[in-house]
């Protein structure tokens, strides 16, 4: 395991009564269509693991041998540009598979680099029995296939919102698209990270990565929202005030 994960297995510790059987977000993650009689698996190989906030999952070049679903807290993936900029891909909530790549099977190492925003707990399961279950279990590849898909099309929106529209509006969509994915966990798992009082966890550094701006245009950009009663800032991070109205301006016409 990487070094700078913080792994903590003491029974006393909230990871030990993670079950699978009654996993709170199971209906939002890969295993979601499996039956209850079938979870012995999924039971077996798991591993629990507690990320603290700043540290990696895993960096760029890792040969990683886990996969991992992401219980609790916000995990950034990220690449680097040829000019040595960190570039978001994704920011990942509960419920989200993290470390697949195909080409990984292969020996080349990870593509991309996985840090934690928030303090987290992950499920991981080995690489090496991954493969063989795929095969076993069509539900499991085809939840893959579809997760990959959504993954996509979110990418594609927001390529085509950075290309296309202002700052200020691509800014508007990321956090209005990061924002309704939290809510949505909220009601489909009854997830605790989320409240009424949602924070979105990131840095104008974060947000910056993720729309291809410097973190001094960020914080403008963001000011100019709270001034119009769309966000908030606090030390944890954004806070988005109305959503629906965050959303009407990231579509609206520049």
């Amino acid at each position: 395991m990487n070094n700078n994960r913080k792994q903590n297995s003491d029974l006393n510790n909230p990871c030990s009564n993670i079950k699978c059987e009654t996993c709170k977000i199971r209906k939002i993650a890969l295993f979601r269509g499996v039956p209850h009689g079938s979870l012995s698996w999924t039971e077996k190989y798991r591993e629990t693991v507690k990320l603290e906030k700043k540290h990696h999952l895993y960096h760029i070049g890792d040969n990683s041998k886990r996969f991992y679903t992401l219980y609790s807290g916000i995990i950034k993936l990220y690449d680097t540009a040829p000019n040595g900029k960190s570039q978001v891909l994704r920011f990942c909530g509960p419920g989200d598979f993290i470390g697949f790549q195909k080409e990984h099977e292969h020996g080349e190492g990870i593509k991309h680099g996985a840090i934690a925003l928030t303090d987290c707990i992950l499920c991981s399961f080995p690489r090496s029995s991954f493969s063989s279950l795929l095969k076993e279990d069509d539900t499991i590849a085809n939840e893959l296939l579809a997760k990959s898909e959504r993954e996509l099309h979110a990418l594609r929106n927001h390529i085509t919102f950075m290309g296309t529209c202002s700052s200020i509006k691509t800014i508007a969509f990321t956090l209005a698209e990061l924002d309704y994915r939290l809510k949505q966990i909220r009601l489909l798992s009854n997830h605790k990270y989320s409240s009424n009082n949602q924070t979105l966890p990131l840095t104008h550094e974060d947000i910056a990565q993720a729309v291809g701006r410097s973190s001094v245009h960020v914080a403008k950009q963001v000011s100019k929202m709270c001034d119009e009663g769309l966000l908030k800032q606090e030390r944890g991070g954004i806070i988005v005030l109305d959503s629906i109205s965050l959303r009407l301006f990231a579509d609206g016409a520049d």
